[in-house]
Protein backbone atom coordinates (compact mmCIF):
# COMPACT_ATOMS: atom_id res chain seq x y z
CA UNK A 1 0.00 0.00 0.00
CA UNK A 2 1.24 3.54 -0.91
CA UNK A 3 0.19 6.74 0.27
CA UNK A 4 -0.14 9.71 -1.87
CA UNK A 5 -1.32 14.07 -0.64
CA UNK A 6 -3.31 15.53 -3.06
CA UNK A 7 -2.00 19.32 -3.90
CA UNK A 8 -3.65 22.21 -3.74
CA UNK A 9 -4.77 21.83 -7.18
CA UNK A 10 -6.48 18.26 -6.68
CA UNK A 11 -3.85 16.70 -8.36
CA UNK A 12 -2.23 13.48 -6.99
CA UNK A 13 1.61 11.51 -7.65
CA UNK A 14 1.14 7.42 -8.62
CA UNK A 15 4.19 6.40 -6.52
CA UNK A 16 6.84 4.99 -8.35
CA UNK A 17 6.69 1.44 -7.32
CA UNK A 18 2.95 0.99 -8.68
CA UNK A 19 3.54 2.72 -12.14
CA UNK A 20 6.17 0.37 -12.45
CA UNK A 21 4.13 -2.85 -11.85
CA UNK A 22 1.16 -1.32 -13.64
CA UNK A 23 3.51 -0.31 -16.62
CA UNK A 24 1.79 3.87 -16.30
CA UNK A 25 3.92 6.18 -17.96
CA UNK A 26 3.95 9.69 -18.67
CA UNK A 27 1.38 10.76 -20.33
CA UNK A 28 -0.67 7.34 -19.97
CA UNK A 29 -4.47 7.75 -19.56
CA UNK A 30 -6.34 6.78 -16.50
CA UNK A 31 -9.31 6.21 -15.56
CA UNK A 32 -10.92 7.11 -12.27
CA UNK A 33 -14.08 5.99 -10.17
CA UNK A 34 -15.33 5.13 -7.05
CA UNK A 35 -16.76 2.12 -5.56
CA UNK A 36 -18.34 3.12 -1.92
CA UNK A 37 -15.56 5.11 0.00
CA UNK A 38 -12.48 4.10 -2.10
CA UNK A 39 -11.55 6.19 -5.43
CA UNK A 40 -10.10 3.03 -8.03
CA UNK A 41 -7.95 4.46 -10.58
CA UNK A 42 -7.35 1.40 -13.91
CA UNK A 43 -4.60 2.51 -16.23
CA UNK A 44 -5.95 2.68 -20.16
CA UNK A 45 -4.20 0.38 -22.73
CA UNK A 46 -2.99 2.62 -25.66
CA UNK A 47 -4.99 0.84 -28.22
CA UNK A 48 -2.77 2.74 -30.58
CA UNK A 49 0.51 0.90 -29.56
CA UNK A 50 -1.25 -2.37 -31.76
CA UNK A 51 -1.76 -0.22 -34.91
CA UNK A 52 -0.49 -2.19 -37.73
CA UNK A 53 -0.34 -5.62 -36.24
CA UNK A 54 -3.48 -6.89 -37.91
CA UNK A 55 -3.05 -5.61 -40.85
CA UNK A 56 -2.50 -2.59 -42.97
CA UNK A 57 -2.44 0.68 -40.70
CA UNK A 58 -4.15 3.74 -41.12
CA UNK A 59 -3.19 7.19 -40.08
CA UNK A 60 -2.82 7.83 -36.24
CA UNK A 61 -5.55 10.41 -36.64
CA UNK A 62 -7.83 8.12 -38.47
CA UNK A 63 -6.92 5.09 -35.60
CA UNK A 64 -7.88 7.72 -32.93
CA UNK A 65 -11.24 9.03 -34.28
CA UNK A 66 -12.48 5.37 -34.78
CA UNK A 67 -11.05 3.98 -31.53
CA UNK A 68 -13.07 7.21 -29.81
CA UNK A 69 -16.39 6.38 -32.04
CA UNK A 70 -16.07 2.70 -31.25
CA UNK A 71 -16.05 3.63 -27.43
CA UNK A 72 -18.49 6.06 -27.55
CA UNK A 73 -20.85 3.69 -28.87
CA UNK A 74 -20.29 1.06 -26.56
CA UNK A 75 -20.98 3.66 -23.38
CA UNK A 76 -24.04 4.58 -25.31
CA UNK A 77 -25.04 1.37 -25.91
CA UNK A 78 -25.17 1.80 -29.74
CA UNK A 79 -22.97 -0.89 -30.82
CA UNK A 80 -24.44 -3.42 -33.46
Amino acid sequence: MAIATISSKGQITVPSSLRKKLGIKAHDRLMIGSTGNEIVISRIPNLLELQGCFGKAFPEEEEREGIEIAAAEHALGLEE
